[in-house]
């Protein structure tokens, strides 16, 4: 008797825990969820981000552009395809807390173009040529955002384009917030306006002419923008609010702009890189 009584209260303990874990417990699935490994996630997470590289490197005009240097002393250079540019960074207190960028120099081969700007600026974040190699854009951050401006290296002359945008109906452009040559010629995809604006279009620098995309859209800001090797279209990446980042694409041939897709930071990031002259 007694082990019979014995065996029907292990029984219905048994059945108690079962139902327990029924009614208050997480199902299966859940469970087994939160048994994964978190390195799991991340090297899903690693597997998307390289399939996503892949993909890009298919479609986007990648090409090399060699870094500005910094050097302890303060001095400022780079080089590319035969032109080179040079700087140093200038003291502008006594204690040696702020500095600026001084006068910038222009090389080709015998040909020297000094740059004088007349606004403070605090860092060159990129140079870069355009595909013909007849112009060369140096962006140049100040307190407000980035300059471009554009050198012409057959005769040496230059301006802010910020500062021809402002004169010709674009209003107040403080900065200019990504651009990138176009894969032929001397075509700019950009992203101008302010801190709470992003206006995108093209510059054609032969003949100094801003085409506005069109866009019913306000973007608040433009994070990328990166042209595609056939150099009939471009993408560019609008960020709103929340850290929402949406993927646009640009096609010249119907002067239209499309979404694309709503993409994560991780993506933001891959298209940054193989974009080096954006906005640092």
């Amino acid at each position: 008797m007694r082990f019979f009584f014995s065996t029907a209260v292990i029984i219905m303990a048994f059945a108690v825990l079962v139902g327990c874990a029924h009614k208050g417990g997480l199902p299966i699935a859940q469970a087994e969820e939160l048994r994964t490994p978190a390195y799991d996630q991340q090297a899903r997470n690693q597997n998307a981000a390289q399939a996503n590289r892949q993909l890009y490197k298919g479609i986007y005009d990648i090409r090399t552009v060699s870094e500005v240097r910094i050097q302890d002393s303060g001095q400022i250079s780079w080089q590319e395809k035969g032109v080179s540019l040079f700087a140093a960074m200038v003291q502008t207190d006594q204690k040696g807390a702020a500095s600026e960028i001084g006068a910038i120099t222009v090389s080709k081969g015998d040909h020297r173009y000094p740059i004088q700007v007349d606004q403070r600026h605090t860092a060159i974040s990129a140079v870069s040529l355009s595909a013909d190699q007849q112009y060369l854009a140096i962006h140049l951050k100040h307190s407000n955002g980035h300059r471009l401006v554009i050198v012409n290296m057959k005769t040496g002359g230059y301006y802010p384009l910020n500062d021809y945008l402002s004169r010709n109906g674009r209003g107040t452009v403080d900065t200019i917030h990504a651009y990138q040559w176009a894969p032929g010629g001397n075509q700019l995809a950009l992203a101008y306006g302010d801190n709470t604006r992003s206006s995108v279009a093209l510059y054609q620098t032969d003949q100094k002419m801003l085409l506005d995309i069109p866009t019913s859209v306000v973007y608040e800001d433009t994070l990328v923008v990166v042209w595609h090797k056939n150099g009939k279209e471009f993408d560019f990446v609008s960020a709103g609010e929340e850290n929402v980042y949406v993927l646009h694409r640009y096609t010249r041939s119907k002067n239209q702009v499309r979404k694309v897709k709503e993409i994560g930071g991780q993506e933001v990031a891959i298209l940054q890189a193989i974009n080096p002259t954006y906005a640092k």
